[in-house]
């Protein structure tokens, strides 16, 4: 509630429309992407209002449904501005999202619009997709937004977007020997295999594009890239950040850690039964518990409390229901969680945080909104916290978690 009274706050309102700065000390300038901009605190106040049933905050998803509603899809969208939490395919999953809490056909056909013109922009175009392979620009989130849409809808000609996303990742794949990685694009000098940029969210996707056709294609390379996570991850389950030059830098949130990486061996888990794949995980978990990470900080974990890379992601999947290690850490997510609560602004205007999205710029400190770096990402984590404790689920899963 607190963390709604500052969204409230800072919000801008034109009519029907409402946005929210991304950094409202700083200016007014929005953004409509998934990672930083007006969706994430579109799905934030739609959680809010499935758990209070309060129809204000509805209201609320609804003003920032109309402002993505406002914008024109251009005659072609940049490469960079295609993928999940970058572009068009966040803005999708966004407005089918308003559509499934109002029932007003008027989002989900601008979402349909949107898909249309990822699809028709990429027609098998496999440089269509700029050299973008990831979850976050590429191929990978734009894949997996796709499957939301074929399971929610039965958008059967969605099977071709689909199946150009996986078949981008099968071309675009650097193999030697049985490994098999990726770049987030040809520009990028270094590999960061974890579930942000790299082997570990594209693998995750290829599992989901193999369950849906059943190519075996996909099976084989995701399997040969868990398997080389596997053997190149150190004595605690963490994969380096980026290689070559990262080798001895580890993350611990959801972009670089245990938090994401642990997505593909949970997936690879639930198709093999493989007690190696839920023994990393384990370890992982363990590890993040062992360093007492309410008072200790890490080169990878940072001046950070956010979703993307910081205390809020790592809080998320320790206590997330899908891992069964859930119930184990309590006391030690609760520690956490008054860190992050210490580490907050608080006012009359409710909540914020001030902290520092980049590791290698540490003192730029900036207060975000959205949902990986801002308010939005903590009052989701706060919500589905609150459901977890009332033993009930979630309504707004993103594209790329593994549910609960």
């Amino acid at each position: 509630m607190d963390v709604e009274q500052y969204l409230n706050h800072v919000k801008i309102q034109d009519g029907k429309l409402s946005r929210w700065p991304i950094k409202p000390e700083v200016d007014s300038i929005s953004d409509l992407n998934l990672y930083s901009g007006i969706p994430g605190i579109i799905l934030f106040y739609l959680e809010l209002y499935h758990t209070t049933s309060e129809t204000r905050y509805l209201k609320e998803a609804i003003a920032g449904g109309n402002t993505l509603l406002n914008e024109e899809i251009p005659p072609t969208i940049p490469p960079y501005a295609l993928g999940m939490y970058t572009g068009a395919a966040g803005k999708a999953y966004t407005l089918s999202e308003v559509f499934l809490a109002t029932n007003n056909d008027v989002y989900l056909n601008k979402a349909f619009q949107w898909m249309h013109a990822i699809n028709d922009q990429l027609d098998g175009e496999a440089e269509a997709f700029g050299g973008y392979t990831d979850i976050i620009y590429g191929a990978a989130g734009i894949g997996l937004v796709s499957l939301y849409f074929l399971e929610q809808y039965q958008m059967e000609w969605l099977d071709e977007l689909l199946v150009s996303s996986a078949d981008f990742l099968v071309d675009n794949a650097q193999y030697s020997a049985d490994i098999v990685r990726w770049k987030l694009g040809p520009q990028v000098p270094y590999f960061m295999d974890n579930f942000s940029h790299g082997a570990a969210g594209n693998a995750y996707f290829l599992l989901k594009a193999y369950q849906h056709s059943g190519d075996d294609r996909y099976f084989e390379i995701a399997h040969k890239a868990a398997e080389f996570l596997l053997s190149s991850s150190n004595e605690q389950g963490l994969v380096c950040h980026h290689d070559p030059g990262g080798e001895d830098l580890y993350y611990l949130g959801y972009c670089h850690g245990p938090p994401g990486t642990s997505r593909l061996f949970h997936a690879m888990y639930d198709l093999s039964k493989d007690m190696k794949w839920m023994n990393t995980i384990k370890m992982s978990a363990a590890y993040l518990i062992e360093m007492d990470l309410h008072e200790n900080r890490t080169p990878g974990l940072w001046n950070n409390e956010g979703w993307c890379c910081g205390t809020v992601g790592i809080c998320s999947y320790l206590s997330d229901p899908a891992y069964d290690h859930h119930t184990k850490y309590e006391r030690s997510i609760k520690l956490m969680e008054e860190r992050i609560y210490d580490q907050s602004t608080k006012g009359t205007n409710g909540v914020r945080w001030l902290h520092a999205e980049n590791r290698s710029s540490p003192d730029e400190l900036f207060v975000q909104t959205g949902l990986m770096q801002g308010s939005a990402g903590f009052g989701l984590y706060y919500v589905r916290r609150h459901l977890t404790k009332k033993g009930k689920k979630w309504k707004i899963v993103l594209p790329d978690e593994i549910g609960n």
